[in-house]
């Protein structure tokens, strides 16, 4: 090969957010199954870090901690992340 013809880059999420809804909606529903709220613009705010990272940081936040922890009676542990 003399020369590179093409190069296809999928960095959708990573370096570039285009509006692209589906793991804003998976993770809002995720967290809705669960009975806890979380909006897309705190999705968003976490967007580039890995799926179970991001889990984490949406538990994270003060309001859904606390509203977790009204729910259920005890804080997040690591096997809540991993039910989402």
């Amino acid at each position: 090969m003399d020369k590179i013809e093409c190069v296809i880059m999928d960095w959708a999420g990573t370096a570039v957010d285009y509006g692209c809804f589906a793991p804003v909606a998976a993770f809002v529903e995720c967290f809705n199954a669960m009975g806890l709220t979380v909006t897309p613009a705190e999705t968003r705010a976490h967007m580039g870090l890995t799926k179970i990272e991001e889990v984490r940081a949406l538990f994270a936040i003060d309001r859904v901690k606390a509203e977790f922890a009204a729910k259920y009676g005890h804080e997040y542990g690591e096997e809540d992340v991993k039910r989402c």
